[in-house]
């Protein structure tokens, strides 16, 4: 079987809110080619696994309180993204279920990445979840530093189920590093699949000291060169626009799903 390369993609379409970025996330993983997106939020949130249960706050003091993200004030013949949530509570983050699977992320002050593309392709020909969130995490560590490295070892996700804090959980595939005698997960994946197609979601920790925008598109633009650079038409710049059909589907997505608190409580 002949695999058509696919066309290449870079997006930034700036600082989104939670439910706005998750269902722009699905769209990639149903559009064509591939997608490389800087995900960027208009305020701290929290984001839930697909499979996640809604997590009992009270049992873990070290993860912060969230009620659900529930969107209001659209505007679609402008396609708007809605930029407020309308719970009023103070005390806790807006949180919302992403497609992919895992626990929950404090967003915020990560490094937060989509990528979304062809699977089988020949860059993933084993539609393996644990084989390709493995295959990118080491491209993604032999990116970011000498001193990250993949977690190895056995799958453990199984066990981690009932651990709310995503980077609380073990998996092969975590980026890891060494400090002082400890290893330290630095950035984790979560992954969904459709017919043909797979995104991955990834965040990585780097503190509060926060980067230019440059600088992390430098970094992706490194990614696409070095790990798709010949798979397809790359990229000369970056799209901070939705094709209309992409716009009117976040739109739609939001309104029915992403911005609900049937979609995001559950």
């Amino acid at each position: 079987m002949i695999l058509k390369p696919a066309k290449i993609h870079l997006l930034d379409p700036g600082p989104l809110d939670p439910a706005s970025n998750m269902a722009l996330d699905e769209v990639l993983l149903e559009s064509e080619g591939w997608w490389l997106r800087l995900t960027r939020w208009d305020r701290p949130c929290v984001t839930l696994g697909r499979f996640q249960s809604w997590p009992q706050n009270s049992s873990d003091e070290s993860f912060p309180q969230i009620h659900p993200f529930i969107s209001s004030q659209f505007v679609s013949a402008t396609h708007t993204f809605p930029t407020s949530s309308s719970s009023d509570e103070t005390e806790s983050l807006p949180a919302v279920r992403r497609v992919t699977g895992g626990g929950s992320i404090l967003h915020g002050e990560d490094l937060t990445i989509a990528i979304a593309g062809p699977c089988p392709s020949p860059l993933f020909p084993d539609r393996s979840p644990g084989k390709v969130a493995t295959q990118i995490s080491q491209v993604l560590g032999g990116l970011l530093s000498p001193g990250i490295h993949t977690r190895g070892g056995e799958d453990r996700e199984k066990e981690m189920v009932d651990v709310v804090d995503c980077f609380q959980r073990r998996s092969p595939s975590d980026l890891v590093m060494e400090i002082d005698g400890e290893t330290v997960k630095a950035g984790g994946l979560a992954l969904a699949f459709r017919p043909g197609r797979v995104l991955i979601e990834g965040s990585l920790h780097r503190g509060p000291a926060s980067r230019p925008v440059e600088e992390d598109r430098s970094w992706m633009e490194l990614l696409m060169q070095e790990w798709l650079g010949t798979e397809g038409e790359m990229a000369e710049k970056w799209q901070t626009d939705l094709e209309d059909e992409q716009a009117d589907r976040v739109f739609e997505a939001v309104e029915n799903r992403f911005g609900t608190v049937e979609w995001n409580r559950r």
